[in-house]
């Protein structure tokens, strides 16, 4: 069987992608890289990477056990991960039990089926762009109040194959669990 990229993750309502696009076209004003396109937006619980479909039942049956109820969201200030090429720039988001709850149940029931997961602490962000080099006279907080406020509710999440096409980062939904 052919291994498929995956990751476990929680959609953002239309609404909140077309504020998270806006926010990347004032954010290119002052940086250069790769800008995260507006239906890819999403809140990543779990990556798993290079993963054998025959798997595909144990991940299913981890995000129904771990599934708690939904929970509301806040979008943080803007951060960066560095690296050689730039780095990461993401936005935060506000603290919420309901969400690191759900992503140590979720990993939790994951490594007991054996998979093999991060260990460094989850760090819930929204990538905005990769490659991303900031201006050297601008600064993250005050980029960050340029950036629009909104709140959300986390209703579903999902696990997702990611693949290249055409040169683009597509995202197949292949199955989806609710939040009660």
């Amino acid at each position: 069987m052919a291994a498929l990229r995956l990751f476990i993750a929680i959609p953002l309502p239309g609404p909140v992608r077309g504020l998270l696009a806006r926010d990347g076209e004032t954010l290119r004003r002052f940086c250069s890289g790769s800008f995260t396109r507006e239906e890819n937006y999403h809140l990543t619980l779990v990556f798993l990477g290079e993963t054998e479909e025959e798997r595909l039942p144990a991940i299913k049956a981890a995000m129904d056990a771990s599934a708690g109820p939904g929970f509301p969201l806040r979008l943080g200030p803007l951060g960066r991960f560095p690296g050689k090429d730039g780095g990461v720039l993401w936005r935060g988001l506000a603290e919420s039990d309901g969400l690191m709850c759900l992503q140590a149940a979720l990993s939790e029931r994951l490594r007991e089926e054996g998979f093999r997961l991060e260990r460094r602490p989850y760090r819930p962000h929204l990538t905005l762009a990769r490659k991303a080099l900031l201006q050297r006279t601008v600064k993250l907080e005050t980029l960050s109040l340029k950036m629009h406020p909104s709140r959300f509710r986390a209703r579903e999440m999902i696990l997702f194959s990611s693949a290249q096409r055409d040169g683009k980062r597509v995202y197949t939904p292949l199955h989806r669990t609710a939040l009660r």
